[in-house]
């Protein structure tokens, strides 16, 4: 598996514990959750050492920010729903690629090449007369937090799962998790190389990789109308459900990413 390291499947609950979670990780839960323990993960299907722990929303939300804060060599933080989530994402790990290739086809993938062919396939049949671009909006959406770690019909703080995967660049987390493939979601190499083109032009960082939904932290979100333009049409080609099924038009994307950190991204 390259620079991967295999993981161990978690313990259950009469077998001995499994090996701890690193210390810089063990001592920024501590800080946050006195009590809680990482355990290992299973996520990765073996395919990378993987722990995780449960915790409130807005506690796992915190202790990501302060995992990626401190020293994190060789492991990336990441929310993934709730116990459910964590399940089904080992188990599609278990029938993904092979790391190696997957990260081999990501670092020749072309990905404003991708996007532009991506951007073709989503446009609606000429005939249907519709205008997936729009008007800029009269006012502004203001900007949202993170979806994941919260209960969408209340967007109170429910029960989260974060763990920790050992990779050494956030890009490759859907490489170790075998994430996508399915239905209009891109596949795994697709995702790394379009998270590495984000991270490059926007400082964007993976901050959630749930059953169906991805999340990332932009340093660098758009400052102007036009920029936010340019993003939103990549968004769109990248994850058109967040238009058609989501804000309507580009226009209305666009306008929701301007000087906005958080970005969603859903697949049906």
């Amino acid at each position: 598996m390259g620079f991967f390291r295999r993981s161990r499947p978690p313990a259950d609950e009469t077998a001995p514990p499994g090996p701890p979670a690193p210390d810089f990780a063990a001592a920024a839960l501590g800080q946050i959750a006195p009590g809680s323990r990482f355990r290992a993960s299973s996520l990765t299907g073996g395919r990378s050492d993987a722990y995780s722990v449960e915790l409130d929303g807005d506690d796992a939300e915190l202790l990501w920010e302060r995992l990626i804060a401190g020293n994190h060599d060789g492991w990336w933080p990441i929310l993934i729903g709730n116990n459910l989530d964590e399940q089904g994402l080992a188990q599609s790990a278990l029938f993904a690629a092979p790391v190696d290739s997957i990260t081999a086809e990501a670092a020749s993938i072309d990905v404003p090449e991708l996007l532009q062919r991506w951007t073709r396939d989503s446009q609606p049949d000429p005939s249907d007369e519709f205008d997936y671009i729009g008007e800029w909006p009269a006012s502004l959406v203001a900007p949202h937090g993170l979806y994941v770690p919260r209960d969408l019909r209340t967007l109170e703080p429910q029960p989260t799962v974060i763990a920790i995967v050992a990779v050494p660049d956030q890009s490759l987390v859907p490489a170790a998790i075998g994430f996508g493939g399915w239905n209009s979601c891109p596949r795994s190499a697709e995702h790394v190389a379009v998270l590495r083109y984000w991270n490059q032009s926007h400082g964007a960082r993976l901050i959630s990789m749930s059953s169906d939904v991805v999340e990332m932290v932009a340093g660098r979100p758009p400052a102007t109308r036009d920029q936010a333009m340019r993003l939103a049409a990549e968004h769109f080609a990248y994850c058109s459900d967040i238009v058609y099924q989501g804000v309507g038009t580009v226009s209305d994307l666009a306008a929701s990413l301007l000087d906005a950190p958080n970005w969603y991204f859903w697949w049906d």
